[in-house]
């Protein structure tokens, strides 16, 4: 498996993360991240879709979806806020896939 951070700017994810034993790396599978889904605003999800199912930098993301650079940075900071108030990470968000 491999680990992405979303905390991580434009960065292609080129190697695993190391696991940090706790939070989302660990509980992220399909049905906690239907779950952080159901709860995400439509462009969290576009986000997380972007980021989790296509592999897109943010500014990618940012071009798909006709939007500012600063607006997609506005989406994943609503979204690790969703997560961490979840209760999915402790120090970071990180997603497995």
């Amino acid at each position: 498996m491999t680990e992405y951070s979303l905390d991580d700017q434009d960065n292609e994810p080129t190697e695993p993360l190391p696991s940090t034993g706790a939070g989302l790396a660990m509980c992220l599978d399909r049905v906690c991240l239907q779950h952080l889904l159901t709860k995400c605003t439509p462009n969290q999800q576009r986000y997380l879709i972007g980021k989790l199912h296509f592999h897109l930098t943010d500014r990618e993301i940012a071009t798909r979806f006709a939007v500012s650079p600063s607006a997609v940075a506005q989406w994943k900071r609503g979204l690790i806020a969703k997560a961490r108030q979840l209760g999915y990470n402790k120090d970071e968000f990180e997603v497995r896939k």
